[in-house]
């Protein structure tokens, strides 16, 4: 049981969905970003196909091949927030 305590907090850490602010934001900025970039990701076109793992097509111009929508938003997502400069602790 005692070998299974670090793999777990591995697997957490991995899952973080905190963010480190860039210096000079304060908690309003951080919230407004925030919305931003969900918004952003909300609203990404996705493909009627695109509800299957792997239903994507090989297309270079597409950085998620094979990614679900799920995945695909909370990508879109990330990239906006490290775009403003936030990262995850």
């Amino acid at each position: 049981m005692n070998m299974l305590a670090p793999a777990f907090a591995l697997l957490l850490a991995g899952c973080s969905n905190v963010w480190v602010r860039p210096p000079g934001v304060d908690e309003a900025q951080f919230k407004q970003d925030a919305a931003a970039c969900r918004a952003a990701a909300f609203y990404a076109p996705i493909a009627p196909e695109s509800t299957f793992v792997g239903a994507y097509p090989s297309n270079s111009a597409d950085p998620s091949p094979g990614w679900s929508d799920v995945g695909r938003r909370d990508h879109i997502q990330e990239a906006c927030m490290e775009a403003k400069g936030y990262r995850k602790q």
